[in-house]
């Protein structure tokens, strides 16, 4: 924002601002954190400056090399999302390093209102001394390939700096970790892709993240987190990208919609045997930590649900509509929360196999630390909620069967059963929970809706894949592990088919 200090102090301060993001330095953030604090209000931080360029082993170094120099230093490298750390396979390290420091050799350096020039001056003297500081720092720590002094001649009155490339700068180091705000790139070797990675994330600055392969990228962060980083990477709805200043790459309408999960509700009762309630406790459970670690037996060896049926609505239905899980402890609701009932009980829950409900991921903002916004349409089709209350019917009827019901000896969850249509009806909508299986919103397809084609390729976009559960069009009459397994295994033969 223009202005002085005044400016943004008020802005920050004015009682109809209910939150403040802040895009910049560290500097100016500690001076809007420390207003906002004055006055109560949230604060979101995106501190740019050290954004990773991974280039990997089968790159174009040759665009590599243009893209990763101009992308740093353009500017003088006082760009928020600069990719100012550049991180190269081992394999192509000295061919790369040896093509960055001739582009950045050959950069115009000068006049802004120049055309071709491609870095103006840095914003003040007291910018130009910090930097020209870290450089001279940074000369002990690394191999300095390119620049290091700052310009002379007829640019000498101005802040005007060299375009400075650093080779062998170690991960950890200054120049690695802290903000520069100056035309100054750091090069890091990698051997492979894990560490790559791990240098990438290992500094708190950075907005954004870019690399160079001629392979494909494959996304799989499952059904919640690939359309949010497809969303963030200006692939969805083209209106609603741009509505949250995220330039468009990829208008596709679907991403994020067509969410679908396993609704269902539980109901819990009080037995007379032992139950995992009265296994728990300090001491008790010290004792199975010590089971566990000597003898690899015990409640700790156990899975939460230890017996699943499944059940059709109506007697004229081909396959089953129901799920129905056992667990051997009670679960009770105290402040809308879940907790284990200090008696012995046991929980059975119903679910909903293939729901007609249809929810969303969506952003709230483009800030990438924020959560995604999740909306769940488990009771939105009326077909849902209909099969749910028959759902928990049917777990009424399990629970007074003969060879279940002598051992029961209370009700838990709910404290009363529901007696008519409309309780049942108030109970399903105030407890109905997700099964943990979400699936749908990449969705695979030939339709304009469809994220990803057949061969789980992102529409409209070169060699980007996504292979988890989200790319399922519909949901499975079961549990998602193994048909995600299934997945990825055909997915590995599809790339390697090419």
């Amino acid at each position: 924002m223009p202005g002085e200090a005044e400016a943004g102090e008020a802005l920050v301060a004015h009682p109809d601002v209910g939150k403040v993001t802040f895009t910049g330095g560290k500097g100016v953030a500690r001076r809007v954190m420390a207003t906002a604090a004055a006055c109560l209000k949230p604060v979101a931080l995106g501190l740019g400056g050290k954004s990773a360029n991974l280039v990997f082993e089968d790159a174009d170094l040759e665009a590599a090399a243009v893209q990763a120099v101009y992308g740093a230093l353009g500017l003088s490298g006082q760009g928020c999302v600069n990719p100012t750390r550049l991180l190269l396979h081992r394999k192509r390290y000295d061919e790369m390093v040896a093509r960055a420091a001739a582009v950045a050799a050959n950069m115009k350096v000068g006049d802004p209102f120049d055309q071709d020039t491609v870095a103006g001056p840095v914003i003040c003297q007291a910018a130009c001394d910090r930097i020209l500081g870290i450089i001279e720092q940074a000369r002990r720590e690394a191999r300095l390939i390119a620049g290091g002094e700052r310009l002379q001649g007829e640019l000498g009155d101005g802040f005007f700096i060299q375009p400075n490339v650093f080779a062998d700068v170690q991960p950890g180091s200054a120049l690695e970790q802290n903000e520069v705000f100056g035309p100054v790139l750091s090069i890091t070797p990698f051997a492979d892709d894990a560490q790559a990675l791990a240098i990438a994330n290992g500094t708190r600055y950075g907005l954004g993240a870019y690399l160079h392969t001629n392979g494909e990228v494959v996304l799989s962060g499952g059904a919640i987190a690939s359309p949010g980083v497809l969303l963030r990477s200006g692939i969805g709805a083209g209106a609603d990208l741009s509505a949250l200043g995220i330039d468009v790459v990829a208008d596709l309408p679907g991403v994020g919609s067509n969410v679908q999960e396993h609704c269902g509700v539980s109901q819990s009762r009080q037995i007379d045997v032992p139950t995992y309630n009265t296994m728990v406790g300090p001491l008790r459970l010290a004792g199975h930590l010590l089971q566990h670690a000597t003898v690899k037996k015990g409640i700790l060896t156990s899975i939460a649900v230890h017996a699943m049926a499944y059940a059709r609505s109506s007697p004229e239905l081909s396959e089953p509509d129901i799920a129905m899980s056992f667990l051997p402890l009670a679960i009770g609701f105290v402040g809308g929360h879940p907790a284990m009932a200090k008696q012995a009980g046991i929980t059975i829950g119903s679910q909903v196999l293939r729901p007609h409900g249809r929810g969303r991921i969506s952003l709230k903002d483009r800030d990438p630390l924020s959560k995604p916004v999740i909306k769940h349409a488990l009771l939105g089709d009326p077909r849902d909620l209909e099969l749910t209350i028959k759902g928990s019917r049917l777990v009424t009827r399990v629970f007074a069967a003969a060879p279940l019901a002598k051992h029961v000896i209370g009700d838990h969850e709910p404290a009363s059963l529901p007696e008519s249509e409309s309780a049942w009806e108030a109970y399903v909508r105030q407890r109905v929970g997700i099964g943990y299986h979400p699936v749908g919103s990449c969705r695979m397809g030939t339709d304009d809706m469809a994220v990803v084609d057949p061969q789980l390729r992102v529409r409209g976009v070169e060699r980007l894949r996504v292979v988890d559960a989200s790319v399922m069009p519909n949901i499975i009459s079961g549990n998602t592990n193994a048909a995600t397994i299934a997945l990825a295994e055909k997915a590995a033969e599809l790339i390697v088919a090419g």
